[in-house]
């Protein structure tokens, strides 16, 4: 399975679960070629969800529910991912970065595996 395919596996899973009003998901395998994820095929992603279904919702818990639900995908196709899982509310008090990048906000957790 090729890295698109990947993304847009992911995509579909998380827009089927969670509804989300934004999801972004950012390849960067790109970024870490020859080392050991690159070599075995697995994809780096950045993913900033935005759901109502994290309203209520400890930042603890939304990371729970977002990899529960990519559980196979972080077996057999994913090598690291960094998740930002907002609400809408907090999505909207972020806004108006001047940079793209900075719009981006901080991760809230970060995962490598290193098999």
């Amino acid at each position: 399975m090729t890295v698109s395919t990947t993304k847009k596996q992911i995509q579909q899973k998380i827009a089927a679960a969670l509804a989300p009003c934004h999801l972004s998901i950012i390849d960067e395998t790109w970024k870490h070629a020859g080392h050991a994820g690159a070599i075995s095929g697995k994809g780096h992603f950045i993913i900033h969800l935005v759901s109502e279904q994290f309203e209520g919702v400890s930042l603890l818990n939304r990371n729970r529910m977002v990899f529960d639900l990519l559980k196979v995908e972080m077996e057999t196709l994913i090598h690291a991912l960094t998740l930002r899982a907002q609400t809408p509310s907090e999505w909207e008090m972020g806004k108006g970065s001047a940079t793209p990048a900075a719009s981006l906000p901080t991760p809230s957790f970060l995962l490598f595996d290193f098999s």
